[in-house]
């Protein structure tokens, strides 16, 4: 774990990470903890990181990285044991186990602390798998094993929604080993509880997906699933273009061995099943969003730990039989696994760029909060949308977040995002005042008084406006629908804010800051413009 957490030490919170954090708890949340998270029912991860905030607020992120951690690392054990019951040799399960437990195509599960659940859904399912192989194997305490097996099975599910494939690989394995009764049973608790959540709450959820199967895309599907496998082991394996391959000797080796699907190595066999029925139902949730989504780290992660018990046995029985000189598969192995460290290593690095600027923008917003600032906008950032203002001064009087003192350039734009907007209504605020004019004329009255025509006949024309000390306001008439980038600068901060480009839906919108004494450069679009201060007649 610790060379996990050394790559991980640079990370931040952001994305889903926010939902976790300011929408969900125990006292009066914006939503509930059974309330799905993009249609993943996601109750345990939400209970496992509400100590944590209580405890660290947003000061640090390793803590909330740990539980993932953990997960993961006990996935990686479970592997191993699946592994070993299936007849793999003990050196190549653990070297397997070992690439998985690195593995840089699936990064996006390794770094990221809100894919707790998707890593404690696949734990969870491994340890049912491990628990019902083991009650077919050992006919004592076998009711035990099957109500442990529920417990674990139910908890997967409330970790996301990859609990619902990890049922269906359980239900397989004892398929194999015992029939179709026992198969039932396995499954009967935790399919009951499930249906009984989705009836009652996640339904809503699944019935507003735009992102999955319909009538266009269904014909993609099966391309979906193979892209998904093939990308997978490809990511494992750093073999590019040979994924294909790699599953089809998977599934010869598997037919090869058919005579022993009702003994151990069925965990395996379940596992090269349930990578097929993973990536069908992520297809038919997610298809929308393109075939190459499939090759998502999150799916990588999934499918290749499905994989690895399959994988060790193949790789044993191919050592045993003499077809792989004995140094060749050490080398190999070991070559997967440096090169799974330093594609972990990389996206970690590509990470921080990620999240640095999210970073900075957050403690820049609340730092204008701090400020007592007045702000037109509410979302504090484009790729956080569950963190809005109120959710972001919530937190800043709770003193939950760190306390670095944000540079001027990071409040600037800060200011930019948050103090300009466009209304379609006037605000009530005092006119801006038009101070420069650069690459356009004014070529007169523009039709209302209190109105100036303005033309722009070369791009990047530009004027100047000038706010009072509570802001202002000014209204921008186009003869349709068009777009300006507004550029902030503040008294005090040097330079100018990045450009913001804003869109102008309709032909008349409110141009509004509530930035104190500050300028805004505007970037006009080509033809005439209208720069109103004054309502239009009535």
């Amino acid at each position: 774990m610790g060379i996990l957490l050394l790559i991980n030490r640079h990370q931040w919170f952001i994305g889903d990470d926010w939902d976790f954090v300011v929408d969900r708890g125990l006292h009066h949340p914006q939503l509930g903890i059974f309330q799905p998270h993009n249609e993943h029912w996601s109750t345990l991860p939400i209970l496992l990181w509400r100590p944590i905030h209580c405890l660290v607020g947003l000061k640090f992120y390793l803590p909330y990285l740990v539980p993932m951690l953990v997960a993961h690392i006990t996935l990686g054990h479970l592997l191993w044991r699946l592994s070993l019951r299936a007849g793999a040799a003990s050196w190549i399960a653990t070297a397997g186990v070992g690439t998985f437990l690195f593995l840089g195509a699936g990064a996006e599960n390794l770094l990221w602390a809100f894919q707790l659940g998707f890593v404690g859904s696949v734990a969870f399912g491994s340890a049912g798998l491990l628990l019902m192989s083991g009650a077919a194997a050992d006919n004592r305490r076998v009711g035990v094993r099957q109500a442990a097996s529920w417990v674990v099975l139910i908890l997967g599910l409330m970790s996301s929604g990859l609990g619902v494939t990890m049922v269906v690989v359980v239900g397989l394995a004892v398929l194999m080993l015992q029939g179709i009764r026992a198969a039932l049973v396995a499954i009967s608790v935790p399919a009951a509880v499930y249906l009984i959540w989705y009836w009652r709450i996640g339904s809503a959820a699944v019935e507003s997906n735009k992102l999955g199967v319909n009538v266009d895309s269904a014909p993609q599907l099966p391309q979906y699933i193979v892209t998904g496998i093939s990308r997978s082991l490809e990511g494992w394996t750093s073999l590019r273009g040979g994924g294909g391959a790699l599953f089809l000797g998977l599934l010869i080796f598997a037919c090869l061995r058919v005579k022993d699907i009702r003994g151990p190595a069925s965990v395996a066999f379940a596992g090269v099943a349930g990578v097929v029925v993973l990536f069908t139902l992520t297809g038919v949730g997610r298809l929308a969003l393109g075939v190459d989504a499939a090759a998502a780290g999150r799916y990588v992660y999934a499918a290749v730990a499905l994989l690895v018990p399959v994988a060790c046995l193949a790789l044993t029985d191919l050592q045993r039989f003499g077809k792989s000189p004995t140094p060749v598969l050490p080398a190999l192995l070991v070559g997967i696994a440096v090169a799974g460290v330093s594609g972990l290593i990389i996206a970690a690095r590509q990470e921080q760029q990620r999240e640095d600027p999210v970073r900075r923008r957050v403690l820049a917003a609340a730092e204008l909060i701090r400020a007592g600032m007045p702000l037109t906008e509410q979302a504090v950032d484009s790729t956080s949308p569950n963190l809005t203002v109120p959710l972001l001064a919530q937190l800043v009087r709770e003193r939950r977040l760190p306390a670095a003192v944000p540079a001027a350039a990071d409040v600037l734009e800060a200011a930019s995002q948050l103090q300009v907007a466009l209304r379609d209504d006037d605000p009530g605020l005092p006119p801006l005042s038009v101070t420069a004019a650069a690459r356009l004329t004014r070529v007169g009255v523009g039709g209302d008084i209190g109105c100036s025509l303005y033309r722009v006949v070369a791009p990047d024309g530009q004027v100047e406006l000038q706010a009072g000390r509570v802001g202002g306001a000014l209204r921008i008439v186009t003869p349709g629908p068009s777009s300006i980038t507004v550029f902030l600068r503040r008294p005090g901060s040097p330079g100018v804010s990045a450009g913001r480009q804003l869109a102008l839906p309709d032909d008349s919108s409110w141009l509004v800051t509530t930035g104190s004494d500050v300028s805004l450069v505007v970037t006009l679009p080509l033809g005439d413009t209208r720069l109103c201060v004054r309502r239009p007649a009535t």
